[in-house]
């Protein structure tokens, strides 16, 4: 789990190598839901997006769901390959609530909710449940996700100020997350916060050599759901 989510570089190419190995030995679904989990990750940070990557997660994430249906931390990372890679949306908002009746208070199934919710086109009900996510996943490992879950929900909502205390929530909680960094740009620059665009910056060509503002520009660059939200168009007019 700790590799899953700390985005270091080769630990995403590590732990979907562990699942592999230890795919057959679990047959609860949750090996076959975190390698699909892992290589949803991938996907998103390497902007892999081939047949064959596509075809493995959703292979992966229907073996989750026959072994382990009943279990709300299985349906909710699954949901999520449905949500952001099938295009089977319906399936994926399926899985996602019913992960939460499943468990009302699993973070993992309130931020899969909420990404449906922002599928659906409803921001604020997504912000609603990010936050309950942020609640019960306090004092998890990998609290850091939620932050940056509940980011990307506010920011979809319009509410750049939470979205980017969210960010540097996340940020400040696990310093190697890439994605957090890059919002931080995003959200500073939207805010005309120049000082700590630049110092956010220099944060991330630390982990991202290539890194330049101007990259957050460019349509393949990883940060899609602050397009959608019209962040980016907003920092183009800084930017361009």
């Amino acid at each position: 789990m700790t590799r899953l989510y700390s985005f270091k570089e080769g630990a995403l190419d590590e732990a979907a190598q562990i699942l592999d190995t230890n795919i057959y030995l679990d047959r609860s679904g949750i090996i076959s839901a975190l390698s699909a989990s892992v290589l949803l990750a991938r996907s998103v940070e390497y902007l892999d997006v081939s047949p064959a990557l596509k075809e493995t997660m959703i292979t992966r994430a229907d073996d989750a769901l026959y072994l382990g249906s009943d279990h709300a931390f299985v349906n909710a990372l699954v949901a999520r390959v449905f949500l952001n890679i099938s295009g089977e949306h319906s399936k994926g908002y399926e899985l996602a609530n019913k992960a939460v009746l499943l468990d009302p208070q699993n973070p993992y199934a309130l931020n899969s909710a909420a990404a449906a919710q922002s599928f659906l086109g409803a921001p604020k009900e997504a912000q609603i449940l990010a936050r309950k996510s942020q609640k019960f996943a306090k004092s998890q490992p990998n609290e850091f996700w939620f932050d940056a879950g509940f980011s990307l929900s506010a920011a979809s909502a319009g509410d750049i100020t939470a979205a980017r205390n969210a960010a540097l929530q996340s940020h400040q909680k696990m310093r190697s997350f890439r994605p957090a960094l890059r919002w931080l740009v995003a959200y500073s620059y939207y805010e005309r916060d120049f000082k700590m665009a630049s110092e956010y910056t220099r944060r991330l060509k630390i982990l991202e050599p290539d890194f330049h503002p101007s990259s957050l520009l460019e349509p393949s660059y990883p940060v899609a759901i602050l397009r959608q939200a019209g962040v980016i168009d907003r920092i183009g007019e800084v930017l361009g």
